[in-house]
């Protein structure tokens, strides 16, 4: 029961994954859009099983429609400066939408022509899922500019690109062309996301089987120099480790502390799943090799994050990340662009969507709203075994 509530409650990570620091500009909105493509460049890459060509190009839409980044990048900019926290949530949908069926756009999707649940309707996604409407907005601009051109996938590429900019990472092309994908299922998630309390093993071979490497796997770790993750997904490692061993010995007394003060508190229960704790108290909003170095004194809030300090696979990269910082944003940056050509869509698969929540065999309703379950918070079950874990006394009705 404790393992299976472990792996429940877990998948509630909310994650940014992956991000790095300007080169020219400590705050990048001052320098404005850069439009640095090298037209027709196509994107060759080799890494393993990722996909190394499939009509991949930057500047792919310059003559069918030029504008297409720059209005991505004016919705994007607007909305991180009400609120830089976008930039973990679009990493976060990216990193999940390209882990699962590829960079296809998937994960956007409110319902498909089977009506199964979808990505979204996962607690993998559903819980504290950002940026949503923001890809609406901008895809809403670009059809009516140029309709049936841009892929949702494409917008969402472009915007994980600006938001990271945003937060300091340096400027990098985005190779497009991809298009949307016509699946989105519930079940596909489990297996291809991975889990803060699996053994890092588990998560190296995930990315692994995505075409990238353990070193991309750290680098892009590294993202949790931003971000946020909500008690459930880390509350097991203070309130019953083991069935044994009641706090994790691999967390520092101070984090330890942090924990049970931010989550060992009588709230609603319904209350305890929306609470969260920021990965970087320090520079919550930029990213930067902070996150490496803590890792080396043995503070992380994710347990996986730690073990990467320990590990034999993965120590000397993380010692190097702590080391140099421009050398740990070089490398975060090939690997943003290696993760963005995971399984992609080209030519005549899938399908441009017209909205980005349906495929164009689904009647649209309107950009907002959602069918059926969003995945967000625990159900009953969930909440006996959690209670049986944690104790019936941090919740009140």
């Amino acid at each position: 029961m404790e393992g299976r509530m472990r792996v429940r409650a877990t998948i509630f990570i909310l994650c940014s994954i992956f991000l790095p620091l300007a080169s020219n500009a400590r705050h990048p909105l001052a320098s404005g859009f850069r439009h640095r493509h090298r037209h027709g460049r196509v994107a060759r890459h080799g890494f393993g099983g990722v996909t190394q060509l499939k009509d991949l190009r930057v500047g792919f839409y310059g003559n069918t429609c030029p504008q297409a980044e720059q209005i991505v990048n004016e919705v994007v900019t607007k909305a991180y400066k009400k609120d830089p926290g976008v930039s973990a949530g679009f990493l976060r949908l990216f990193f999940h939408d390209c882990f699962v069926h590829g960079c296809d756009a998937s994960i956007l999707l409110d319902k498909t022509a089977s009506g199964e649940k979808v990505e979204k309707d996962s607690r993998a996604n559903g819980q504290g899922m950002r940026g949503l409407e923001l890809i609406d907005e901008a895809k809403a601009r670009i059809e009516a500019e140029c309709p049936g051109i841009v892929s949702c996938a494409d917008v969402l590429s472009y915007a994980t690109r600006e938001g990271s900019v945003m937060a300091g990472v340096p400027h990098y092309d985005v190779a497009a062309g991809r298009r949307d994908g016509l699946i989105s299922r519930e079940t596909d998630v489990a297996g291809n996301i991975p889990l803060p309390s699996q053994p890092l093993q588990n998560i190296s071979q995930l990315f692994i089987s995505k075409g990238m490497t353990v070193e991309d796997m750290v680098v892009l770790i590294g993202s949790h120099s931003i971000g946020i993750a909500h008690c459930p997904t880390f509350l097991y490692r203070v309130a019953q480790y083991n069935p044994t061993v009641k706090v994790d010995p691999k967390l520092t007394t101070a984090d330890a502390n942090n924990i049970r003060n931010t989550c060992l508190r009588p709230v609603p229960f319904e209350d305890l799943s929306q609470t969260f704790m920021p990965f970087d108290p320090v520079t919550p909003f930029r990213m930067d090799n902070i996150f490496y170095k803590n890792l080396l004194e043995g503070k992380a809030l994710i347990e996986s994050d730690r073990l990467m300090a320990d590990d034999i696979t993965t120590k000397q990269t993380v010692q190097a990340m702590a080391g140099n910082e421009q050398n740990w944003l070089a490398k975060f940056a090939d690997a943003m662009v290696r993760l963005g050509m995971v399984d992609v869509k080209t030519g005549t698969e899938g399908e441009i969507r017209r909205n980005c929540r349906f495929v164009n065999s689904v009647n649209p309703q309107q950009p907002g709203d959602n069918n059926g379950d969003s995945g967000i918070g625990f159900d009953k079950e969930d909440e006996e075994q959690f209670r049986q874990i944690i104790g019936s006394t941090i919740f009140v009705h």
